[in-house]
């Protein structure tokens, strides 16, 4: 509306504005290059910290309706598909960016969509009836809505507005655009590092467990026994360690192949967790070899009652037949377990459980020898 005097800006404070408007000659819009500048310097800032993505976009809200020429600013995510709210610079523009996201239409909609820029620089040039009737009410006249997209992902809209009617430029858009690139450009960064993160989270959760079952390793184990250990000497506690090996497992891998023999592993696996509390850790040692820890036990009797019904457990789910290739296979495991105060290092305590598994199997298969180690 030319000549006619902007309003009370929504998103400035009355020195900004100011500064703004004298700045540049009457009726121009174009952007002071020191206010982009400091604008893309604050999210560059904000990048080098360990940022969430939601308080960029924040942050980018705030710097555009600091560093552009606008009455407001709102920025929209795009999440599971539905435009959502993150930030507006008032609460005139919060109620459209609302009403944008209970509707699912407007210029965010559209801009997200098409992936494409939209504008209206009217009220009349609106093409969304009840944002149209909303934005009127409210004295917004011109939207710009520019979608935040890179490497493949669109990641929401970056919405300017406008009191009056306003002829948007190839400047309005360049200097938007500006911090849009900026901001997507550190957003995208963010995403390459969490998924470098998730990767080497992967890499670490694998070194550490059993490929085929997802048990602890011998390695991982053999830590948490260790902090086991340290925990029983401070707390004058008592620590079991199981160690079983299957009966017969080779030669179930004989007759039915490695295939059965892997589905015999996991299913062993699954029914020693299933025996065990939830706080005790089951491993898989090598083979068919598989050790339980047991900790935080309060008497030496409570010790061995537990370890003696532990066993008694596993003897009993792992006899349970396993339906393979049209023939039932009864499991059954040689189990040994040794009881410490925790005076014994790791290598000590499961080569006596070891050892005791040994007594067992060489008795009969599916037997148990517990054995209370001296303090």
């Amino acid at each position: 509306m030319p000549g006619s005097p902007r309003p009370v800006r929504w998103s400035h404070d009355p020195e900004v504005t100011a500064a703004a408007d004298h700045s540049c000659p009457t009726g121009a819009t174009a952007v002071p290059l020191d206010s982009l500048g400091r604008g893309v310097a604050e999210l560059a800032a904000l990048a080098t910290s360990d940022f969430e993505p939601l308080q960029l976009l924040h942050r980018l809200c705030e710097v555009a309706a600091e560093a552009l020429d606008v009455d407001g600013v709102g920025v929209m995510r795009l999440a599971e598909g539905r435009t959502t709210y993150v930030h507006a610079t008032g609460g005139d523009i919060k109620d459209l960016e609302l009403l944008q996201e209970a509707l699912q239409e407007g210029p965010c909609r559209d801009a997200l969509d098409s992936g494409q820029l939209v504008k209206a620089g009217s009220i009349d040039e609106m093409a969304w009836p009840r944002f149209e009737c909303r934005a009127a009410e409210l004295g917004v006249h011109a939207v710009l809505a520019l979608p935040l997209i890179g490497r493949g992902r669109t990641w929401g809209t970056l919405d300017l507005y406008w009191a009056v009617d306003h002829t948007i430029t190839d400047d309005d858009i360049a200097a938007a655009e500006l911090l849009a690139h900026v901001a997507v450009s550190f957003l995208a960064m963010d995403a390459d590092r969490a998924e470098l993160r998730a990767a080497h989270e992967d890499l670490a959760l694998r070194a550490m467990h059993d490929q085929l079952t997802g048990l602890p390793n011998r390695g991982l184990i053999h830590e948490l026994i260790e902090f086991a250990l340290a925990a029983a000497r401070r707390n004058r506690t008592l620590v079991t360690v199981l160690f079983l090996d299957l009966d017969g497992f080779k030669a179930i891998n004989d007759t039915f192949g490695h295939r059965a023999g892997d589905e015999v592993l996991v299913t062993a696996a699954r029914r020693l967790l299933s025996s065990v509390r939830e706080m005790d850790r089951v491993s898989r040692l090598a083979g068919d070899e598989f050790l339980i820890l047991v900790d935080n036990q309060e008497s030496a009797a409570a010790a061995l009652e537990g370890a003696h019904a532990l066993a008694g457990r596993i003897h009993e789910l792992l006899a349970r037949p396993l339906h393979i290739d049209g023939v039932d296979i009864a499991l059954s495991a040689s189990i040994g377990a040794a009881v410490t105060s925790g005076g014994v290092s790791v290598g000590t305590l499961v080569h006596r459980a070891d050892t005791a598994m040994y007594e067992a199997k060489s008795g009969a298969p599916g037997g148990t020898v517990i054995r209370l180690l001296p303090e």
